[in-house]
């Protein structure tokens, strides 16, 4: 910009770089909207998200929520309530830019009561699509601002005649404004989205992933709000559906069925400055990732790293590191230490006192799992037996739980764990919860056990003698103390299911399967039911091998999964069809996915509302792991960060090797070890397993001596 006499106004337009000057000015109305759309604006979800907040806000009884959708993207999206609704003032005001009838000033932004307050959504759409708003006020107003109202206290009515307002706008200008019968409240058409931003459109991802982030939306919202009544229908077609009611758990059970709801606890606290009601599930109930953790704060969903890890932090050892429980969480708070002004689009929160409403839902979460209904799974007594808390906090503990919660084995008794506990500790703790969070001298880990699970008396006792202490060294490179499979006495539940599990890796045919890719290796023992202790055998001399016989049987299972995933022989059919019940979203993306799910050895068909007949799975699955591993795969298939199909493959193909693999604290016979370890010597990559994690430790003569610091 420059002034007439102005001595800038002759500088060189060329900056030193050689970068042409450029000079700075006001945006013009337009560009300033779609900048402003951008940031709130990101995606269909984002639009609902914004009118669902506003219905909500205009005291709603009942919202409703139609899309549109065709093989090129969604193209419409309609949000009816019955809240408040607004004049004709109020509706022509409420496009503009930060008008709103929910803050008057500054000093209201340090306690927001409402979800929307900036007065950037109506606006932000518009500008980017063409927008349809139609609304009537209510005779006798009510709600919490909603759209905004005028204050005139009439219905928009002219000489009695009944009518509400209709405005369109198609890239921020308006086309018309007029009368139109309706009736009390507002509905918002958006159609032909990101119109005039063709590079936000073009990123937009496929029809099946916006509808899932826009189910999303409305199902944290109906959780947050029960006493509001929702529905989402999707050309033409309910896809979710609940009633007004004062029960979380009710409004629960309509979005995803009672098989889900019927294994969640109710938790339940009132603190000095917060109150939570909601549910959470047994430990049984999990999923890797933590989105089933689904929080709203003061009745607006949001997200937050820190709740979710106090969720975490309340299940203790119950569920393994990498597992994630359902949980619905309503909080409510004093609004004074809660900043919902944080995000653009208002997903974040931050709190002032976090640390205190960290250990306040960690005590929650404890409190509902000790009193609720836990299955917590028991072992038959074995005579004889020196056996281990299954939730304690001694050596081990974490594989035995990860065991129990990733169980892969179909015992015969349906009350069985792998994983033992003593009578004593039984008898202390009756609540399997509460000895989760116990530590017992008693349930330290042991180095070898016989095939009964007995301890030997040379490693039983906390003050053995020296003769008892040499005996358990000389176990480590001797035949004593090693398993046998030798005798009636001998026998473990597992050793059938583990023989099963090695049946399926063995008897794969290949032109390449006489390739060894390790030196010959001789199995010493067992340690801690989780690691294969072996001699291998090279011409550098022998090296001592810690085998991880999870991650081998993951390699080995992976290896074979991907070589024959195009062959006709990647599936078994099942005797009798597993009829599964799968919550709404992820009977849409099975649904869109069934074909490829095919290739893989799936054999779905719909059997009903959400509910499917599982006719065949992957020839390395049994039965029941079969369908239980179709929870995780979906929700593999719902990430947005593996868009093509191969990044799909790749992930299914790790999960499905994870699940179906010898898991930690599965109890091998030597001729078990034996058999892995030959299995493992002919997989392509052996020392590494499908998520790049070790598969085995190896150390030589020399390195033992540098670590006892011996010359």
């Amino acid at each position: 910009m420059s002034f007439e006499g102005d001595p800038f106004s002759k500088m060189t337009t060329q900056t030193p770089s050689g970068r042409k000057k450029r000079e700075i000015r006001l945006l013009d109305e337009a560009t300033i909207n779609k900048i402003a759309a951008g940031e709130v604006i990101e995606r269909p979800a984002s639009v609902v998200k914004e009118l669902v907040e506003n219905s909500l806000d205009s005291g709603a009884e009942s919202i409703s929520v139609d899309i549109g959708s065709d093989s090129a993207g969604i193209f419409r999206i309609r949000v009816i309530d019955d809240g408040c609704g607004m004049d004709r003032d109020s509706a022509q005001m409420s496009i503009l830019r930060h008008a709103t009838s929910k803050i008057t000033n500054a000093s209201d932004l340090f306690s927001i009561h409402t979800l929307g307050f900036r007065g950037e959504a109506l606006a932000s759409i518009a500008g980017v699509s063409k927008f349809t708003l139609i609304t009537k006020e209510k005779n006798a107003g009510f709600g919490r601002g909603g759209f905004g109202r005028g204050n005139n206290g009439d219905d928009g009515n002219a000489g009695g005649i009944v009518a509400g307002t209709k405005i369109v706008v198609q890239g921020g200008d308006i086309l018309e404004v007029s009368d139109i019968g309706a009736p009390a409240g507002t509905t918002v058409f958006v159609e032909n989205l990101f119109f005039n931003t063709p590079a936000r459109k073009k990123f937009l991802k496929s029809r099946q992933t916006e509808f899932s982030h826009i189910y999303s939306v409305v199902e944290n919202a109906a959780l947050a709000n029960p006493d509001i009544s929702f529905s989402l229908t999707h050309n033409g077609k309910e896809k979710l559906s609940t009633i007004k009611t004062d029960s979380l758990l009710e409004t629960a059970s309509y979005i995803y069925g009672r098989g889900i709801t019927d294994d969640m606890c109710r938790v339940k606290s009132a603190g000095v400055f917060m109150k939570i009601d909601g549910l959470c599930s047994i430990q049984t109930v999990n999923y890797p990732i933590s989105k089933q953790i689904i929080i709203s704060i003061n009745k607006r969903p949001v997200t937050s790293q820190a709740i979710v890890r106090a969720v975490k932090r309340g299940y203790g050892t119950l569920l393994p590191k990498d597992r994630y429980p359902v949980a619905f969480l309503n909080i409510t708070i004093d609004s004074g230490i809660v900043d919902v002004n944080v995000h653009p689009a208002k997903r974040e929160v931050r709190l002032s006192r976090e640390k205190e409403i960290s250990e306040e839902i960690v005590s929650a979460i404890r409190e509902a799992l000790e009193s609720g209904n836990i299955h917590a799974e028991t072992a038959p007594a074995c005579s004889g037996t020196a056996q281990t808390s299954l939730f304690s906090s001694g050596t081990g503990s974490a594989d035995a739980t990860s065991q129990a919660n990733t169980d892969t084995y179909p015992n015969t008794n349906p009350n069985t764990n792998l994983n033992t506990y003593s009578d004593t500790n039984a008898n202390a703790n009756p609540n399997p919860y509460r000895a989760a969070f116990t530590n017992t001298p008693e349930t330290s880990g042991r180095l070898f056990c016989n095939d009964s699970g007995t301890e030997s008396a040379d490693t039983c006792g906390a003050a053995g003698s020296l003769s008892d202490m040499e005996s358990s060294v000389k176990a480590l490179f001797s035949s004593e103390g090693l398993r046998t499979d030798e005798g009636a006495a001998g026998y473990h539940p597992q050793f059938s299911t583990t023989d099963s599990q090695l049946r399926l890796t063995e008897n794969f045919d290949y032109s390449d399967s006489d390739k060894i890719m390790l030196p010959p290796m001789e199995v010493v023992g067992q340690y801690d039911d989780a690691y294969i202790i072996a001699r291998m055998k090279n011409q550098d001399g022998d090296e001592l091998v810690i085998v991880d016989q999870h991650a081998a049987h993951e390699r080995i299972l992976y290896d074979k999964v991907s070589k024959i995933r195009n062959s006709k022989k990647n599936s078994q059919e099942l005797l009798v069809p597993s009829v599964i019940t799968l919550k709404p979203k992820e009977a849409e993306v099975l649904m869109a996915n069934r074909a490829f799910l095919e290739e893989e050895g799936f054999v779905i068909e719909e059997f009903g509302k959400n509910t499917f007949a599982v006719r065949s799975v992957p020839l390395v699955l049994g039965k029941r792991i079969g369908t239980e591993i179709l929870s995780d795969i979906l929700t593999d298939l719902m990430d947005d960060s593996r868009k093509t199909i191969e990044e799909k493959k790749e992930k299914i193909t790790s999960t499905i090797a994870c699940r179906a693999a010898i898991k930690a604290g599965a109890v091998l016979t030597r001729e078990q070890m034996e058999r892995l370890l030959n299995q493992l010597a002919r997989t392509d990559l052996p020392y590494t397993c499908p998520h790049g994690r070790p598969t085995m430790i190896l150390f030589s003569r020399s390195k033992l001596d540098s670590l006892f610091l011996r010359s």
